[in-house]
């Protein structure tokens, strides 16, 4: 198995952070290789911003970009216009509904959509709209199980700032939740 990642949005919604976590936690908790770059736009908080990472359990990795994505996260509209129609065929899109209104980019383009509020679920999970990031790592982790759930959440909570672990656990079984309502049409 070798999926490619890219999580794309604006700076400051902490896609890079995401995307370390998201490679941190395929190396010491699942035991595959990973990669992790990244992209800003003009500037480094509200410009372009993305997070490139490779998992693989298919030995080395030796080409460290993206080229063709399985998974892409977006949570800006820019960045779903960008990102989105990169994504291979049959892979999978999960958009930021509060950020990403208009999906005609992908128009003809054969691959799974998953729309959710993923900031408005942060904020009433956890309280907070800052962690989108994490909400976003709970719902790819749920939808596409490249990382196990809990795997994903104790890298998460062995980085966040002491004092925020509830919040951050909250903001990521929402994403989880979010994603289990979709799939059983609640």
């Amino acid at each position: 198995m070798r999926n490619e990642v890219i999580l794309s949005g604006f700076g400051g919604q902490g896609l890079i952070l995401a995307g370390v976590l998201l490679a941190e936690a395929a190396v010491v908790h699942e035991g595959i290789n990973a990669t992790q770059d990244q992209v800003y736009g003009i500037a480094a908080r509200g410009g372009e911003c993305c997070s490139e990472v490779i998992v693989s359990n298919e030995g080395d990795i030796n080409y460290a970009k993206v080229t063709t994505p399985d998974i892409v996260l977006a949570m800006s509209q820019a960045a779903f216009n960008k990102y989105a129609p990169r994504v291979k065929e049959g892979g999978i899109i999960i958009i930021d509904t509060v950020f990403v209104e208009d999906t005609s980019a992908l128009d003809g383009h054969d691959c799974e959509v998953i729309p959710l509020p993923i900031t408005a679920i942060s904020q009433e999970k956890a309280g907070r709209t800052m962690l989108a990031n994490v909400t976003a790592l709970g719902a790819i982790c749920e939808r596409t199980k490249l990382i196990q759930n809990q795997n994903m959440i104790d890298e998460i909570l062995e980085r966040v700032p002491r004092g925020t672990e509830e919040i951050n656990r909250k903001a990521f079984w929402g994403g989880v939740e979010a994603v289990q309502a979709l799939e059983t049409g609640r």
